[in-house]
């Protein structure tokens, strides 16, 4: 509950950033307006995944840094 109350809140918080935002906003170096997805951390985990880059192949390091303790 107390988890749902604070998205709650975040979320209205972060309307307003974006309303004061879009109001010293300069039009010509910021084309698209500021929305308030952009200032919610709790909107961060459901942003699209092809801004997520994929991992690297840690196999190697593994190898060498967990796998080499037991010799």
């Amino acid at each position: 509950m107390a988890e749902a109350r604070g998205r709650a809140e975040w979320s209205r918080t972060a309307e307003l950033l974006a309303m004061v935002a879009n109001l010293v906003r300069d039009p010509k170096k910021r084309k698209k307006p500021f929305k308030g997805l952009d200032f919610n951390p709790h909107a961060g985990r459901h942003r699209a995944a092809k801004d997520v880059k994929p991992m690297a192949d840690v196999s190697l390091l593994k190898t060498i840094f967990v796998d080499s303790r037991g010799a």
